[in-house]
């Protein structure tokens, strides 16, 4: 792999992780607002119908810690791992590498296995999803571990660094 693939191939790491962040911010910031506006208007409609406010209380706060946690899935789920490659790269063949990579990272758990997955086909090319499994006291550094790792996995693999592309349709004359 060339020093320019390499250089074209960090950056659009870092740049997509960038939008990531982002929105994952925006994300949980209106998340929060819409949850906080069902728990006002489901309250409301409660103390309207004379229900108990004890009751009120425990149910808003039963949909609210629910509707938190859908939330953080969501988003979780959103952020998976910046890790695919270009379209003419082999799937089976990059999972396989992905696995490897994540399972040989500090603190992730060996039972279950790191799940890497193909997560979508997009026009640069496949998308997998990696995800291991640690302790909690280790997520954040194994989160940080697993998108370093994919990049000496693209380097030793030889994968060309993902780019979009578009695909023209010509008519017949």
């Amino acid at each position: 792999m060339d020093v320019s693939a390499l250089q074209l191939f960090t950056s659009t790491t870092v740049s997509e992780l960038a939008v990531k962040v982002l929105a994952a911010i925006a994300f949980c910031i209106v998340g929060r607002w819409l949850i906080g506006r069902v728990i006002a208007v489901m309250q409301a409609a409660m103390n309207r119908n004379n229900v108990d406010p004890t009751l009120t209380k425990y149910l808003g706060s039963i949909i609210a810690v629910t509707l938190n946690i859908a939330l953080v899935l969501g988003i979780l789920g959103y952020f998976g791992s910046t890790a695919q490659p270009a379209g003419g790269v082999d799937v089976a063949e990059a999972i396989a590498r992905l696995k490897v990579a994540v399972a040989a990272i500090p603190n992730v758990k060996s039972s279950p296995a790191p799940d890497v997955t193909l997560l979508d086909m997009n026009l640069v090319g496949p998308v997998p999803a990696v995800r291991p499994c640690c302790h909690t006291d280790h997520y954040r550094q194994v989160c940080f571990d697993t998108n370093e790792a994919i990049v000496p996995v693209a380097q030793e693999a030889g994968w060309p660094a993902p780019t979009p592309t578009q695909i023209t349709k010509t008519m017949p004359a």
